[in-house]
């Protein structure tokens, strides 16, 4: 990824040892995360922003809670049965980006 250009790499989990090399190689990690529990791992790897993956299990107000616990310097993305209409807050300034 690094050789070709890119700068971000979204994983498909949350892989500690994958995190930290896309941060060693100078890339922006983006793991998919859905629990608390794996939102703190992945910081701690040194994800620059946490893919919330499947969102629908959390609904709306479940992804809002993750905001409350998690550090405001790290975005977040609701990827995965997300639909506006859901998320209406989540087109406000400072909100959490959809997919």
């Amino acid at each position: 990824m690094a050789n070709a250009g890119g700068l971000i790499v979204v994983s498909a989990n949350c892989d500690p040892k994958v995190i930290s090399s896309t941060r060693y190689l100078g890339l922006q990690a983006y793991p998919s995360v859905l629990t608390p529990t794996e939102c703190f791992t992945a910081i701690d790897a040194g994800a620059m922003g946490l893919k919330i993956f499947p969102a629908i299990v959390f609904g709306p107000s479940g992804v809002k809670a993750l905001t409350a616990v998690l550090p405001n310097r790290i975005p977040l993305f609701a990827v995965g049965g997300a639909v506006p209409s859901d998320f209406a807050f989540g087109w406000t300034p400072g909100s959490i980006p959809l997919g």
